[in-house]
Formats: structure tokens, C-alpha cells, sequence
């Protein structure tokens, strides 16, 4: 007999670990990478109503003289923390605008505003030390704009990298949850649009710059960081706009 009916349903027959318990498991054995893998598996919270997209207050920098003076600032504390907003694909990637933090709170100017080419040559300025996130995408982006950029000494995304190089990504709302316990740890898609995930961004990268600089030091890989990999991520994006030539041909 192979058509008898069966009361069942096949939801009945769904399998979904207990995540905690994993969490625990993957961490005594240091699972980084499944760690890692499991919100995107079994979801950080499996059948809770998804969350309403979140607001943020958006303070915009869009007269010269407000630019100038966030600039002036900026320089003042001889720190450039900042976030990219870019759009498009090698080789033509543009900057949508630059969320920054000036030492209090996160501020935002859009490309081509009034005070734009005032805060875009704090890239190129040496004499500041620059902090981001992914700082390929920065040299790509200015590329894409004929803007200079000089050395970015700080990248979130690389310091990850070499504390965790198993690891299968480093999404910034992961590293906050890492390494900044009692940092609001909403993760930037969940904002109501690119600004305002830029804005938490740069607040993020503010705040891990220190943290991670300083787990680097007890791993013994400030040298590492600072003499080969920050100098490579340059010429990785060089190679991605211009290609290779052999020398003598």
C-alpha cells in the first residue's frame, strides 16, 4: 500500500539546535569560524518578529562654513575618523559622502555639497592620522574621483583580519559585539538608510580603533600590520585600477 493518508505535517519534522548551547560548544573547542557561521545558519533569534528599521538624529555638513570648520577641527586633533559611503564597481567606484566623527558625535557631508572638496583634502593630508573601514574601498573611491589620498595607518577590517584569521568575515556589527561589550550593538541594516548606518559605522570604528590596537600589541602584531599588510592593501587597490606592467616592455 503507498497511497495510505497520514496525519502529519512536515513542520512537525524541523530541526533547530539549541544555538546557546552550540555557542558554548564551538567556543570551548574555539570553533572561531562556526561561531561566527551560526547566526547566519539557525538565525540569532529564530521566529522573533523582525525589528522595525531604526532612526538616527542626522547631523549634516552642507555649507562651506560648516565644513571648514569641521576641517579645522579635525586637524586641531591631528585625527581623521571616517566612514565611506561609495557606489559603483571597479573601476569607476564615486563617493556618495563621508560620515566622520569629530571626537563627540558622527557628522555627515554628501558628495559634491557645498564644503565637500574642504573635508575631501583632509584625505590627503599626512599629517593626520587616518581611521576607517576597509581602507581598499577609500583608495578605490578616490581613484574613481581623481582625489589624493595618503597613507590610511588605521583599518578595522585588516587589525580583525590578523587577530582572527579563520574567522569567514568581519562585519563591523560582529567586531562591536566582540570587543565593545555595552556598545549599542544594532547592526547597520537595520538603520533607515546609508547615512545613518554610516553614521553608526564611524562611531564603531571610533571606538574599536583603540581596543583592537591594543590586542594587536599583546599578539605581537603591530610590526606585521604596520610594515607589510597596511603598505599591501594600497598596492592590492593600485593593481585593481591600473592593472600590472612588466618592467622593460
Amino acid at each position: 500500500v503507498c497511497d495510505m493518508p497520514l496525519a502529519f505535517s512536515l513542520d512537525q519534522y524541523g530541526y533547530a539546535p539549541d544555538t546557546e548551547k552550540l555557542k558554548e560548544l564551538f567556543a570551548h573547542f574555539e570553533f572561531k569560524s562556526l561561531l561566527q557561521r551560526l547566526p547566519a545558519m539557525f538565525g540569532n533569534d529564530a521566529g522573533a518578529p523582525e525589528a522595525e528599521p531604526v532612526r538616527m538624529e542626522t547631523r549634516l555638513i552642507e555649507t562651506q562654513e560648516a565644513a571648514q570648520e569641521l576641517a579645522a577641527a579635525i586637524r586641531c586633533k591631528g585625527r581623521l575618523v571616517f566612514y565611506p559611503v561609495t557606489e559603483g564597481v571597479l573601476p569607476a567606484i564615486s563617493f556618495n559622502g563621508l560620515a566622520l566623527w569629530d571626537g563627540k558625535e558622527a557628522v555627515y557631508i554628501p558628495a559634491g555639497s557645498d564644503g565637500w572638496s574642504c573635508v575631501a583634502e583632509l584625505l590627503n593630508d599626512d599629517r593626520l592620522e587616518k581611521n576607517t573601514y576597509d581602507a581598499k574601498v577609500t583608495y578605490n573611491a578616490c581613484y574613481g574621483a581623481d582625489l589624493a589620498c595618503s597613507e590610511i595607518q588605521t583599518d578595522i577590517l585588516l587589525m580583525a583580519y590578523l587577530l582572527d584569521p579563520t574567522a569567514v568575515e568581519y562585519p563591523l556589527s560582529k567586531l562591536v559585539e566582540t570587543y565593545l561589550s555595552g556598545y549599542a550593538s544594532l547592526h547597520p541594516d537595520q538603520y533607515k538608510d546609508r547615512t545613518a548606518a554610516a553614521l553608526w559605522s564611524v562611531e564603531a570604528i571610533a571606538r574599536l580603533q583603540p581596543v583592537l590596537y591594543a590586542a594587536l600589541q599583546d599578539a605581537k602584531l603591530e610590526t606585521l600590520y604596520r610594515e607589510i599588510e597596511l603598505p599591501l592593501v594600497w598596492v592590492l587597490s593600485s593593481m585593481e585600477n591600473y592593472g600590472i606592467t612588466e618592467i622593460g616592455r
